[in-house]
Order: C-alpha cells, then structure tokens, then sequence
C-alpha cells in the first residue's frame, strides 16, 4: 500500500489508481547496471540460522536478472535489494540528505544515476499496490528529480514523490511535499490531484495505515465512528492511534465479539504483545461485566499435538523454568487468543525467557488460531462467558543427544495468573550495532 504517483505524471495529470505494474525495464539500462554493479563495494548483513548473512555486490548481481519482467512478479525481498542497488548507484550523484530515514547506500558504487532513476522508478510503479522493496525509494526519487540528479530537473514530480512518501509512511522526516500554500496534507493531496490515490491506498488490504490516519484525524470531530473504522486496522500506527484516542474518550470503547476477534488477530500479527493484549483483556472484561475466570477443566497434550507446530521450536534454547500457557476461550468454546501466564506481575523479565514465551505460544500454533479444537467452555454466573483454560506447560529441556527437547506437563494453576504478554516486556541488553544499513521504513 505504499505507490502514489510515478515519475511518469505530467504536472497536471491526476495519479491513477488502477494502473499496471511497472513493465520490464529496457535492456540498455539493465546492461549499464550489470556492467557497473561488479565494481561496488560493501553490502549488508543480515541474521542468519548460522550468523550474519553477508550480501555483496557479486551476490546481487542475479537480481538484476528480474528487470526482464513486470515489477508485480517481485517477492518483497527481491525488491528491497533492488532498492539498495539503485541507492547505491543515484546516493554518489544526489548525496544523502540528513533527512533520508535510511541514511547512507550501503553499496559504494560509481554514479549511475540516471539508470538508479530507471530502477527506482520500476520499484514504484504508480498504483497504490505497484510498490516493491521499501518506501524510501519515493524520498529518493523526488530527490532525484529536485536536484536534477538523473538527467531531469522537475520541482513539481518531487513535490508529488515526497508527498507520496508523507501519505505512505508514518516515519518520513522530509518536509518538502508541500505547495507553499499551507502544510495541510489532504489539501496538498488535493490540490495535487491524488485525492482518489489516497483513498484507494486507505482501502488495500495491508499498508494503507498511514492514509487511514490522515483520513481519520479529518473527520475526527465530526464521525468519530467513522473515524474508528478507519483506523481498526492491521497496522501497528493506526491501531495505537485508536487506543490514545479511546483513552483520550474522543472515540467510544467498543467491546464485542467481532472487536475481540479484531484485537487478537492484532496481537497475533502485529507483535506489539504488551500494548494490543492490554487492549484485547480489557475489551474481554467489558464484554464480560467483569474479571476473566478460569476453567478447572485441563485439556491433555492429546487434543492439541494434531495441531502442534513443531517447527517453531528449531531453534529454542532450553531453559530452567517451563512456561506456563492458556488459551482465551470464546463462550462458544472457540480459542481465541493463547499465551503465556505468571503467578505475579513481571515488568520485566529476561529476553531469554520472554522468546521461550513466544515460541511456545507459536507451537501451540497460535498463529493459526481456526485449526485448534474447541476447548472447555467458561461459564460465569450461570452463563458462558470468555475465560481461560489452562494449557500444558511447555518445558525446552536439555536432551542426551544435546539438542533441545520440547516437553509437555501440567503446571500449578497459581503459576497462571497474570498475562505474560499483556504485563511483561523483556528486558533487552544494550548489544553492540548490527553491521548492516537498513531502510527505516516498509
């Protein structure tokens, strides 16, 4: 959810929401870019099973084997080293300005910039879907064209560039997508002709948080319902806005069936375990009328190993304690929502212990919630009611063989009172800077 205009526009021309991918790019460019890409030097590393991941130049140059196809045939990853190649090649002719959030290439090539124009405006493409790689690469491309870098000197495709960029990422510290008349965004947007771009970019399915918001901070006052609507959806910005703003009473808490299932999926997907499970136990007791009660029934091992994902503990460390586990059980008897439980608040605890946490929840397959079985249905003054039941514990335990053996075992239940994710955060060690340059934003 992240294309706004193309360099392609002309001043006048409203951006097209339903547009094609960006087609092949022409054969001349791509030689000049495998000529060239051989006398770059650095790279990036990533974390690897086994270390740190090197790619390099030589390692990069079958990416640019992919040109030869319509931009939408791209896998995220391929794009992203996409972008960094055209970076490396258009940063020695523009510089890198403070306000770039990726900073610096991390390739050191000779200027190319004209062909890194080419390239990254293959990446943009110009429909709200068009995009691969990250989207630094519109900042980039409206610097391209401020300065005249790639061969076109052109303020108003900058303009648009960097205001795609405002509309697209929560993150840009650039000014320059303004007109001069007023710093309002959805005026600017207007007055650029890309209002319908914005609004076909809030309606895609994953992306669109940022334009969700501009839309919602707009009618506010006006619909906050509406308001709501927009930003309950799958993106971290966007849902932590609706929090500040149910907090702040500017819109309603809403607790039910559908906004439960919406705050657990959240938790599931967006990984901000602490703030969205907070919110999700909160919205459960409304729904409730008060506390969460947990169900005497133990459900085996045997009801859930069908379902187990195993996978996920390939690369647990074992650990002294089992983890304690719980499922959130709908009154229909539908799990909900699985994790991990304390006998006490925890502010903090050990990264260790909080990413045995993760993975035993994982195993559980709490990424998969639908394909678990029902569970004990939790009744509460004589009607059935959302609660907890009480999982097997999950034990990483050391082997004869050395490897990490995963075992199950019945745990007290007052080691499971608390929510290890709602009121736990880990307690992460100040580590050394990881060798790699990376776009700030996605």
């Amino acid at each position: 959810m992240k294309r706004l205009l193309s360099l392609t526009l002309t001043v006048a021309a409203a951006a097209p929401v339903n547009a094609a991918a960006s087609p092949p790019m022409p054969d001349e460019s791509v030689a000049v870019l495998q000529s060239a890409l051989p006398a770059c030097s650095g790279g990036w590393g990533e974390f690897g099973k086994t270390g740190i991941d090197w790619n390099t130049p030589a390692m990069l140059v079958p990416r640019l084997d992919l040109l030869s196809r319509p931009s939408n045939e791209l896998d995220q990853r391929a794009g992203e080293d996409l972008y960094q190649i055209a970076k490396g090649f258009l940063a020695p002719a523009t510089g890198t300005p403070e306000w770039a959030t990726d900073g610096g290439p991390s390739l050191k090539c000779p200027a190319h910039p004209k062909e890194a124009v080419a390239l990254m405006e293959y990446l943009a493409g110009t429909a709200p879907t068009d995009r691969r790689g990250y989207s630094n690469v519109f900042d980039w491309l409206g610097l391209a064209y401020e300065t005249g870098a790639g061969g076109v000197k052109d303020a108003d495709k900058a303009r648009r560039y960097y205001l795609r960029m405002h509309i697209h990422s929560h993150m840009t510290r650039n000014e320059r997508w303004s007109d001069g008349i007023d710093n309002d965004v959805l005026a600017n947007v207007a007055r650029a002709g890309m209002r319908p771009y914005l609004e076909a970019l809030a309606q895609t399915p994953r992306d669109g948080g940022q334009a969700r918001m501009l839309l919602a901070d707009a009618i506010l006052a006006s619909d906050p319902v509406e308001a709501r609507r927009l930003l309950r959806y799958p993106d971290s910005f966007a849902v932590r806005r609706l929090i500040e703003l149910e907090e702040q009473r500017r819109i309603a808490f809403v607790a039910n069936a559908e906004d439960i299932d919406f705050w657990a999926e959240a938790v599931r997907t967006m990984r901000d375990y602490r703030g969205l499970t907070s919110r999700l136990l909160k919205g459960v007791r409304r729904m409730n009328g008060g506390d969460i009660p947990t169900s005497p029934a133990r459900p085996p091992i045997s009801l859930f190993r069908p379902h187990l994902d195993m996978e996920k503990a390939a690369d647990a460390r074992a650990e002294a304690v089992p983890v304690a586990m719980r499922a959130l059980v709908s009154p229909e008897g539908r799990a909900v929502h699985i994790e991990p439980c304390h006998a006490h608040p925890t502010e903090y605890i050990p990264v260790n212990e909080f990413n045995a946490q993760r993975t035993a929840a994982r195993i559980y397959n709490a990424t998969n919630i639908p394909k678990l079985p029902k569970l004990p249905v939790v009744k509460a003054g004589g009607r059935a009611v959302y609660g907890w039941v009480l999982l097997p514990a999950v034990r990483f335990a050391d082997s004869a063989e050395g490897r990490v053996e995963v075992r199950f075992e019945n745990a007290a239940a007052d080691r499971c009172l608390r929510s290890g994710f709602a009121e736990a955060k880990p307690n992460i060690p100040v580590m050394s800077p990881v060798p790699r340059t990376l776009p700030a934003t996605k």
